[in-house]
This record gives C-alpha cells, sequence and structure tokens, in this order.
C-alpha cells in the first residue's frame, strides 16, 4: 500500500514536473519572440529619429536660407530708402 502510494506520488510528480517544463518551454519561445520584436522595434527607431533629423536639419537650412535672403532684401530696402532720404 505504501508502495503504490510512492508510486502515485512519483506519477503525480513526473506529471508536474513535465507540466512546469512545458510551461518554462512556452515561456522561453515568448521571451525570444519579444526580444526579437524588441530588436525590430529598436532598428525601426533608430531609423526613424535619423530620418527626424535630417528632415530636421534641411528645414533648420531652408529656414536660414530663407533668413539670409530676407536680410538681403531688408538691406536692399533701406538703401533705398537711404538714397531716397538723400536725394529728396
Amino acid at each position: 500500500m505504501i508502495q503504490r502510494f510512492c508510486v502515485l506520488q512519483a506519477d503525480q510528480l513526473t506529471a508536474e514536473v513535465a507540466t512546469e517544463r512545458s510551461k518554462a518551454q512556452q515561456l522561453e519561445a515568448k521571451r525570444a519572440l519579444l526580444d526579437r520584436q524588441n530588436k525590430e522595434l529598436r532598428a525601426k527607431l533608430d531609423e526613424m529619429e535619423a530620418q527626424y533629423k535630417a528632415r530636421s536639419k534641411a528645414s533648420q537650412q531652408a529656414f536660414e536660407s530663407k533668413i539670409a535672403n530676407l536680410e538681403e532684401q531688408l538691406e536692399t530696402e533701406l538703401r533705398l530708402v537711404m538714397i531716397r532720404l538723400i536725394l529728396d
């Protein structure tokens, strides 16, 4: 009777170990999937940041060019105003 109980208990423990091992394998597979997704998302984020920086730099250069043009126009208009004041 004790032997039968021990066999049943051993069978139960073996089943529990198999269940836990299966759960551990499933969790490891999920972790590996999440790691891959994380790497992909990080790469995508890096790419998007690089694109943003490039666009931001291009926008900044465009604004600086526009400012330079406006400054030139302002100087030209100031010269014309000065000439008119001198001639009048």
